[in-house]
C-alpha cells in the first residue's frame, strides 16, 4: 500500500514525525459516482480533500494551524496537468 510506504519513509527520515493516514476512498467513490464532467470531478475532489483533512484534525484535537495536508497523485494526473 503506497500510503503506508510513504508514511514509513517520512517518519523514518524526519525525527519526531508522526503521520495519520486517512483512507477516505469510500467517501470519494460515493461522491463521484456517476460524475463524468472533469471540472465537476476536480471540484468535488478538492472539497472532499479539505473536508477529510478538517475532520481528521478535529478527531485528533489538534490546532489546524499546526497541521499539514499531504496528498499523493497518479502519474496520469501529472501528464494531464502539463
Amino acid at each position: 500500500d503506497e500510503a503506508i510506504i510513504v508514511k514509513e519513509r517520512l517518519e523514518s527520515h524526519i525525527h519526531g514525525m508522526s503521520l495519520k493516514v486517512l483512507d477516505a476512498r469510500e467517501n470519494f467513490y460515493t461522491q463521484l459516482k456517476g460524475v463524468t464532467e472533469p471540472e465537476q470531478k476536480r471540484k468535488i475532489i478538492g472539497r472532499l480533500f479539505i473536508e477529510s483533512f478538517e475532520q481528521a484534525v478535529k478527531e485528533m484535537k489538534l490546532p489546524i494551524e499546526d497541521c499539514l495536508l499531504l496528498q499523493g497523485t497518479l502519474y496520469p494526473d501529472v501528464i494531464e496537468s502539463t
